[in-house]
């Protein structure tokens, strides 16, 4: 017998097969799948491969191969379905299958010890008589799907504070009554921790847990009691999909919106759809919850692709008001500070109260962006619609679509203030300014600079919960999820960052996040409010998201997108470029841009660019791109490679790193 094989470790511009032989010994032993160790390369050294093939007859002589040394000690194995998904993934991410299937397996750093995580709960049933009316329709709705074998995605339309976790609780115990098992996929490590004690207070020693900053011994045993059957639910982020359950009956992603379900490494795999190609494998179902989904999920939903059921109501009924501060006006009136005077005042009535307030700040805005503090104008791009980012070495207002630049005025073009300026503030910044407007409060910030370890987040969150801290101060991961009695205000500050990210998902991800963080305030309480600081008061995505109203929103985005031709309307390929030399790149990607309009007959595809990524230089290395754009995936998929490996057949790729993806969640 003979195993054709994928080397694990091979060099990342190897994707092929290897064939060996299978000792005598090993023949029982030995199955698509099974995880071993293989002499490879000139040094014979020990590598590790997955068997992806078995034949009793091979072209090549067989006392010309290798064989296989060892089976893998910790008896890892990859399933079928696994290995088509990874071969799936490998076309779909334009990366190795070597690189897809590592993601199904847990590291080699792992040790073969057992242990077991604190999973010492006794599960509690749920009350059906405590459940709304909403949530008895939702999980009507979806055991109906789930009979009748519609395999469609579902989406649990549910504001903030509806009891979308209580519905699924109520699918995932039968999905285990019927003896299967459930995946539940979180954005954030941080909810992670907080959602793992509601799973094991319902469910008990059945669930198991998976994320970063788990050690790679506790990964491997969370992976192993999936393999032998030991749980039914894993709980996690993105890297819980790969759980390798026999009997997968469900798939759960809350907050099905979130970026962070993008990978932005290679494989840079769309989680969404790597948990509906896997539904499509095992017959599993999917349920996407939200309170503001994707623009792209609800169009599909518009589409008849995607099922929907909506839960518009908070459990408790209590909604907290939002406010819309025009810190324009605050300027006006001479306020230069970060916070606005009503912020202040309503702060100090929260502490007046003995209740707890959230200062949310969205880090994802870092990168400058021009803005006037007089009447809130930003620099944008006529072209596409995006606004300008700032490039220091270049002393240039660059657009990260087409490439078109324009000089950094000193006045406004809009209204001729002086106040046209750089824009950018931290959350150590808001730390540190607030402390001296409230030095007797206990102040914590949560951001990635304080949460390094995994036991950051749970004294962040444990210190928050138990009321020993008065104010939180925080990015993403604090804006969804999160449950906090005690809390009653929450202050957004500078809301406009999000929106001038220079990418067309700008305005979406501001509703997103507003809206989430808002729905942190007023889960037990009657006087919650959640106080929006914006440049831009009349933009519709902070409009909408004071209002509450998603359908508004998604109507003017849509319309939005079609006018300028973006997703969902059409795809766009992004070709990154990578070297150290500038010149050389220069030269590189604009040979590549030569081939490409040389290829595109009749203007079938748009073509933008080059012009530089978002952040140009990373480590001594330059980046540019190019994106293209088409309404058909495969015709431009089946374009943009064949442009490329014209120019690599001619060895003028030599040394250039090519970075590809279809539909980037952010154009870097």
């Amino acid at each position: 017998m003979f195993a054709n094989v994928i080397i694990l470790a091979a060099n990342k511009n190897i994707d092929r097969e290897y064939s060996y032989r299978i000792p005598q010994s090993f023949s029982e032993k030995i199955k698509i799948g099974t995880k071993i160790l293989v002499p490879f390369g000139r040094k014979k050294k020990l590598s590790e491969a997955i068997i992806i093939n078995l034949s009793d007859k091979i072209d090549i002589e067989p006392e010309k191969l290798k064989s296989i040394e060892k089976i893998d000690p910790q008896n890892i194995f990859v399933s079928q379905n696994h290995i088509q998904l990874a071969k799936w993934m490998s076309e779909k991410y334009f990366c190795t299958l070597a690189a897809c299937l590592k993601l199904m397996i847990p590291s080699k750093k792992s040790l073969t010890k057992s242990f077991a995580l604190n999973n010492s709960y006794e599960s509690i049933k749920s009350d059906v008589k405590n459940l709304t009316v909403e949530q008895l329709n939702a999980i009507k709705f979806i055991e109906n799907k789930i009979s009748q074998k519609d395999l469609r995605p579902i989406l649990l339309h549910g504001v903030t504070g509806s009891g979308k976790t209580e519905v699924y609780f109520n699918i995932i115990q039968k999905i285990i009554d019927d003896g299967k098992q459930a995946i539940v996929l979180l954005p954030e490590i941080a909810l992670t921790t907080q959602m793992v004690n509601l799973f094991y207070e319902r469910f008990g020693d059945k669930v198991g847990i998976t994320h970063s900053k788990l050690t790679e011994r506790e990964k491997f045993i969370q992976w192993q009691n999936a393999a032998q059957n030991k749980i039914s639910i894993m709980l996690g982020p993105r890297s819980a999909i790969f759980t390798p359950f026999k009997n997968l009956g469900l798939i759960i992603m809350d907050e099905e919106h979130e970026a962070s379900y993008q990978s932005e490494t290679t494989p840079k795999y769309n989680t969404r759809e790597v948990a509906e190609k896997i539904c499509e494998f095992t017959g599993a179902n999917l349920i996407l919850g939200s309170a503001t989904p994707s623009v792209e999920t609800y169009f599909r939903v518009q589409n008849h692709q995607i099922n929907l059921i909506k839960m518009p109501t908070r459990v408790n009924k209590k909604v907290p008001k939002i406010k819309i501060v025009d810190m324009r006006k605050e300027l006006a009136d001479g306020n230069v500070n970060i916070f606005s005077r009503e912020l202040i005042f309503e702060m100090q009535n929260t502490f007046d109260r003995n209740e707890q307030v959230i200062l949310f700040l969205n880090r994802r805005g870092h990168s400058s962006f021009v803005s006037c503090r007089n009447c809130g104008f930003v620099l944008k791009c006529n072209m596409c619609d995006v606004n300008y980012t700032f490039h220091s070495a270049e002393n240039f207002l660059i657009c990260h679509y087409c490439g078109q630049k324009s000089i950094l005025p000193k006045i406004c073009p809009e209204c001729g203030s002086k106040y046209i300026k750089l824009l950018g503030v931290g959350t150590q910044k808001i730390e540190n300014e607030i402390k001296k407007i409230f030095p007797d409060k206990n102040i914590l910030r949560m951001d990635s600079d304080t949460t390094s370890k995994k036991s950051d987040y749970e004294r962040i969150l444990k210190s928050f919960a138990t009321k020993k801290t008065d104010i939180l101060i925080g990015t993403q991961m604090i804006a969804k999820g999160l449950n906090f009695p005690n809390l009653s205000l929450v202050g957004i500050i500078c809301a406009d960052i999000s929106l001038n990210i220079g990418d067309f998902h700008c305005s979406e991800s501001t509703f997103q996040l507003l809206s989430q963080v808002s729905g942190r305030a007023g889960r037990a309480q009657t006087n919650a409010l959640s106080i929006i600081q914006t440049y831009n008061p009349e933009h519709y995505s902070i409009v909408c998201a004071k209002d509450g109203d998603y359908k508004k929103f998604y109507d003017q985005e849509i319309m939005f997108r079609q006018q300028m031709n973006y997703p969902p309307f059409t795809n766009i390929f992004c070709i990154l470029m990578t070297l150290p030399d500038k010149n050389l790149l220069d030269e590189k990607i604009s040979l590549l841009k030569k081939v490409l309009m040389r290829c595109n007959k009749n203007n079938q595809f748009q073509i933008l660019g080059p012009a530089p990524a978002a952040i140009s230089k990373i480590k001594n290395n330059y980046r540019q791109k190019i994106l293209i754009k088409h309404e058909n995936e495969t015709k431009l998929k089946n374009f943009a490679l064949f442009s490329i490996n014209l120019l690599a057949s001619k060895n003028l790729l030599d040394g250039v790193k090519l970075n590809l993806t279809m539909n980037p969640n952010f154009m870097l």
